[in-house]
């Protein structure tokens, strides 16, 4: 009986997750970007609930059936990624803590609206900051994607209740063994909370990407019809929800490279159960591919020079992912690549090109939209304050001093995120950053074949890169849902299933 109610409890919680991630992924776009201060405190209170469902998680299982002994048998390997896990967790701790320190800690806090400095007292040698009232805000943020993160990686790693059915039944019947879709697709196999959450956002990010483009094409400066934004009143500076065109390009170009594997994925696992002549097959995938398609011309017809040379980079790199990956050495697939490839090329053609030519020509003759003169303040800053910073989410208060004149434009963000973290962090605070950023990548490398064909971690990094190729001119982890989908990429990446265990079926204690 403690075990059944253990196991609902946790079944509980995981479908309060599930869906919580399916209304925060729907809901972070079409909030204008969650950019609105409204718009990130609800999303600051789903992180939180559902970092608060992780750790009810985590304590039921802990309390129900104890820390499982792992195997004699689990490999250096295994081991290796554990450790990578558990420096993940300290060092979320560590950067939590920072913005935590520098908040109560503060040197002063900016008195708005009058954006006058007020000199508060502190302790030089520990974190602190000099807009107080930003640091908070940050804080908050910081912590519900921690949450976001955690929860979303737990969830990933488990099965639904048919899998776990599934995975039951196999080893006690191995007569039936190669007989359900399941075992026909093999590796094309992608774990069902996965395909269910990857759906959602590939679904959703299409649809953000056609609503941009018919917003476009009628040339309203209402965003969705609705308002028009406090700043970028112009349509050609807007794409879709977002006021500003690069923060939808820098969304669709970390969604759209996933949406291309996911489909290739689910085509081959169907083809095989077609072949097989077994029913269930998957048939989104003719619908994930179109909606890779738009979402790849976007960002040219956006008119982002950042985005769209992402997005061609990425083309690129997609495609030569999606060969590599037909190892049938089928013509038809490289065919058929290129023709995806073409069809998006026509739709930035037809809809986009002349104008965004007309903006790379003026490129290096406005500064990069002046931007360099930015960069040359905010690097003062981060020499002023090299270790502690300004303090986490204070460059909108603080940049006003460092301005070269009163005339020069009072920036909110600097458009170099990489370069804004250097200076609100300082040295101390963007180390743990980076430390906790490497962790990602170095847990791919360690832990080796992970719970899905090997093209959707693939494309997931592809995304991750170009979205950290923008941050260097632009601010895509200032926006919720830009740094939103990020940490659900990285989620993915990290997600794994108790195998270094040496009980692999689980009873109703260990769900």
């Amino acid at each position: 009986m403690a075990a059944d109610r253990t196991t609902t409890l946790v079944r509980w919680s995981d479908g309060l997750t599930e869906g919580l991630l399916y209304a925060a992924v729907i809901f972070t776009p079409w909030a204008f970007g969650a950019t609105q201060p409204w718009a990130v405190r609800v999303m600051t209170g789903v992180g939180i609930a559902m970092g608060c469902l992780f750790l009810v998680k985590a304590i039921v299982r802990r309390m129900a059936g104890g820390p499982r002994r792992r195997s004699q048998a689990a490999s250096a390997r295994s081991r290796a990624a554990r450790c990578i896990i558990v420096a993940m967790a300290i060092l979320t701790v560590l950067v939590l803590a920072y913005c935590l320190v520098s908040a109560l800690n503060a040197r002063g806090r900016i008195l708005r609206p009058a954006y006058r400095l007020e000199y508060k007292p502190c302790i030089s040698w520990l974190p602190h900051s000099y807009d107080q009232d930003g640091t908070w805000s940050m804080f908050w943020m910081a912590l519900g994607l921690a949450g976001i993160f955690w929860s979303a990686r737990d969830w990933l790693g488990g099965r639904t209740r048919i899998e776990e059915h599934a995975f039951a039944r196999e080893p006690l019947e191995p007569e039936t063994a190669g007989s359900s879709p399941e075992a026909v697709i093999g590796r094309y196999r992608v774990p069902e909370r996965w395909r269910r959450l990857l759906l959602v956002i590939c679904f959703n990010a299409s649809l953000v990407a056609v609503e941009g483009i018919v917003q476009r094409l009628s040339g309203t400066n209402r965003l969705l019809w609705l308002v028009v934004p406090r700043y970028n009143h112009s349509a050609e500076a807007q794409f879709g929800p977002y006021a500003y065109r690069s923060n939808a390009c820098q969304l669709l170009n970390l969604a759209w490279p996933v949406c291309a594997g996911l489909a290739w994925v689910l085509r081959r696992g169907s083809d095989r159960i077609r072949r097989a002549g077994l029913r269930g097959a998957d048939r989104t995938h003719g619908w994930l591919a179109a909606g890779a398609v738009v979402m790849a011309a976007a960002p040219f017809i956006s008119l982002s020079r950042g985005g769209a040379l992402v997005a061609a980079a990425q083309l690129v790199l997609t495609s030569v992912l999606l060969i590599l990956a037909n190892r049938r050495r089928d013509w038809r697939e490289p065919l058929g690549v290129l023709l995806l490839v073409l069809v998006a090329a026509q739709l930035a053609v037809t809809f986009g090109y002349r104008r965004l030519i007309d903006r790379f020509e003026t490129a290096f003759t406005d500064n990069l939209s002046g931007r360099l003169d930015t960069y040359v303040n905010a690097r003062e800053m981060a020499a002023d304050h090299p270790w502690f910073g300004t303090g986490p989410g204070s460059f909108e208060g603080v940049y006003q001093y460092y301005r070269g004149a009163p005339s020069e434009t009072w920036e909110a963000y600097l458009h170099n995120d990489w370069l804004e973290l250097r200076a609100t962090f300082g040295r101390i605070g963007f180390g743990l950053i980076l430390a906790l950023l490497a962790c990602v990548p170095a847990y791919g490398w360690i832990r080796g074949k992970g719970l899905a064909h090997w093209l959707l971690p693939a494309t997931m990094c592809l995304g991750l890169a170009g979205c950290l190729l923008h941050a260097r001119f632009d601010f895509p982890f200032r926006i919720y849902s830009i740094a939103f989908l990020f940490l659900l990429w990285c989620a993915f990446l990290t997600a794994h299933r108790p195998a270094e265990y040496g009980e692999t079926r689980r009873s109703g204690a260990e769900i």
